[in-house]
């Protein structure tokens, strides 16, 4: 009975000793990801100096920085590789919904982006109904942040929820995290980065997302070459979309380093769940499209992640 006993606890011990493994990775994640206790700490103007001392203080985005400024062969290709990405002209694409304008550019101004910004990444409500937002090159060096009309008219998409996923696009964007893909991506045996969703949709349907400066024959031709280059990807966009812009294969690490940046924001502006309740409202379309070959966590994976790090 006695070594039943000793048995038992030696085993508890061992179980205890072991701890959660879920909680070991999320702190391994905090660890490298999270936001020093300074920068959420911050007094107004609340935003601005979040975001401005947040990329100072992120080591992944200063050490990428770092990399690209020493011009090797990895970087230059990322600079290829980023030009020759066809481009979302918001200007020009019959999908953006100008009405809607004006609440972009109030939700930039919540969220508290940099005034430097205002020009090289902009807000736009996309005509689209399935419920999505990203980043997206829209040349020039600029960027452009989308919400689909399908997301803002799911009920419970209130002002907060969207702030939220403004603010973790916007982090991606601050944080170059789709030059650090494809910089991670353009070394030898990588695999693939960009998921196609409806780039070719878009551009054979409307030809929004090519310079409307290229005559129809080049158009044609721009496509084809993608094409082409890119069968692999091509071959997933049967079961998309036709009408979402094309998104990022972004990895597991960058996900959760973008949805660090967006609650610790939130919880700086005093609603810190308005990000958990922004995953669960693009759950249902992010887990239908996200592909099963997608090594990105899954929503439950990240509120899980989310849920620990707030209740830590």
């Amino acid at each position: 009975m006695r070594k039943n006993l000793t048995f038992i606890l030696l085993c508890l011990w061992a179980v205890a000793a072991a701890g959660n493994p879920d909680e070991k990775k999320f702190d391994r994640i905090a660890a490298e990801f999270d936001i020093p206790g300074p920068v959420r700490c911050i007094s107004e103007p609340r935003g601005e100096a979040y975001w401005q001392l947040f990329r100072e203080s992120s080591r992944p985005y200063l050490d990428f920085k770092e990399k690209m400024e020493k011009h090797g062969r990895t970087a230059r290709k990322t600079e290829q590789r980023l030009a020759d990405l066809p481009k979302f002209y918001p200007k020009y694409s019959p999908l953006v919904n100008p009405s809607y304008q004006h609440l972009c550019d109030s939700i930039m101004a919540a969220i508290g982006a940099l005034p430097a910004d205002t020009a090289s990444c902009r807000l736009y409500i996309i005509n689209s109904d399935i419920p999505d937002a990203g980043l997206v090159p829209a040349g020039d060096d600029r960027w452009a942040i989308y919400i689909s009309t399908g997301l803002l008219d799911t009920p419970g998409a209130h002002p907060s929820i969207l702030q939220a996923i403004a603010a973790r696009e916007y982090a991606r964007y601050l944080l170059m995290q789709p030059q650090r893909l494809i910089y991670n991506e353009a070394r030898p045996n990588a695999g693939t980065w960009l998921v196609g969703a409806a780039l070719l949709g878009v551009m054979a349907t409307s030809g929004a997302d090519f310079d409307p400066r290229y005559d129809e024959i080049e158009r044609n031709r721009a496509i084809a070459r993608y094409v082409e280059e890119n069968t692999a990807i091509i071959e997933q966009l049967k079961d998309v979309p036709p009408l979402m812009p094309y998104t990022m294969r972004y990895s597991k690490a960058l996900t959760y380093e973008a949805d660090l940046a967006a609650l610790r924001l939130m919880q700086l502006l005093g609603n810190g769940p308005a990000y958990i309740e922004a995953l669960k409202l693009q759950a249902p379309a992010y887990e239908k499209y996200r592909g099963s070959d997608n090594d990105s966590p899954t929503i439950q994976q990240r509120i899980n992640f989310l849920s620990y790090i707030i209740d830590k």
